[in-house]
């Protein structure tokens, strides 16, 4: 994914330093400007005290711009001056704060087609482009889906206070056959549901029976299933015992609602 990859780079040039992702595509227009550069109090109605800005908060870190693409046109001209001045205000303010951390921009959008027509700034284009990378989808680079499984299960079995700590080479023979329209977030929560499923400290090919693959009737173990209620009831144990009952933590792990989590709890007669 592009964000691990910005993550990559900035753990090999400031590890020590912030790391600080804005998704361009999520940010409302009209409160854009005072994400990225923060507020004085009494800035606009509404800003009751001063807020910082995730250039304020990447501080000799690196600033991670993700679907570049969706920025404002207005504001693109103002990142811009950031980089050329590497200093900014804060809106409202007349202080000069320096700007000092790395930037690195991400998109899934033709940015030079978007410069043609008008929707990106050429200058601001030239300005980010100095080392571009292309980051195929996983289904292009099948060969790295099992060191990125490795990598994200260390990562979230640490997050989840999990014990799993490896996938069987089975299942990671059926990780690589799965095309993964959903690239590296689609794995990630596969790998977050497969530790829920997990009996033990090896996630096999059983923990990812939700899994649609091609492949997956060479790879699955042919043995008699369990019935579905016994398959949901072990799954539904398995993220309570992970999460020590954390009604919330455990529904995320499973990808439904706390309401749903609930009911299934009373239809099983769990606890």
């Amino acid at each position: 994914g592009k964000e691990l990859g910005a993550q990559a780079l900035h753990e090999a040039g400031a590890p020590s330093e912030p790391f600080v992702a804005v998704n361009c595509s999520a940010v409302v227009p009209t409160l854009f400007e005072s994400e990225l550069f923060g507020h004085e109090k009494g800035a606009f109605t509404g800003a009751d005290s001063r807020r910082i800005g995730r250039l304020e908060q990447a501080a000799q870190g690196t600033l991670f711009l993700d679907e570049i693409g969706d920025m404002p046109l207005d504001l693109q001209a103002k990142l811009l001056r950031v980089l050329q001045e590497r200093s900014f205000e804060r809106v409202g303010g007349q202080e000069t704060i320096p700007f000092e951390a790395r930037v690195a921009a991400a998109t899934n959008r033709d940015l030079e087609t978007m410069v043609s027509g008008g929707l990106f700034r050429e200058d601001l284009y030239f300005r980010l482009a100095v080392s571009p990378l292309d980051v195929p989808p996983l289904r292009d680079r099948k060969e790295d889906v099992a060191q990125i499984a490795q990598y994200l299960l260390t990562r979230r079995s640490r997050d989840l206070h999990s014990g799993v700590t490896a996938i069987s080479a089975d299942a990671l023979n059926l990780l690589g056959s799965h095309d993964w329209p959903g690239n590296i977030r689609e794995l990630e929560n596969a790998i977050t549901r497969a530790i829920a499923l997990a009996r033990g400290t090896t996630i096999g090919v059983d923990d990812f029976g939700f899994l649609e693959s091609p492949n997956r009737a060479a790879i699955v173990d042919q043995g008699e299933p369990a019935p579905l209620w016994q398959v949901e009831r072990r799954a539904i144990e398995h993220a309570l015992a992970h999460t020590e009952w954390n009604i919330t933590r455990a529904a995320k792990l499973l990808e439904i609602t706390r309401t749903t989590l609930r009911k299934k709890i009373n239809d099983h007669g769990i606890g």
